[in-house]
């Protein structure tokens, strides 16, 4: 499925993430609870 997806966003100019890629955002922005 990933073949699909990113050829269809680099067809309409979108950007693929993955659940890796959302995991490490988070980690790097949240605020860790005390």
């Amino acid at each position: 499925r990933a073949p699909e997806c990113i050829a269809f966003a680099g067809q309409h100019n979108m950007a693929v993430v993955t659940i890796e890629d959302l995991v490490a955002y988070r980690q790097a922005h949240e605020r860790k609870a005390s």
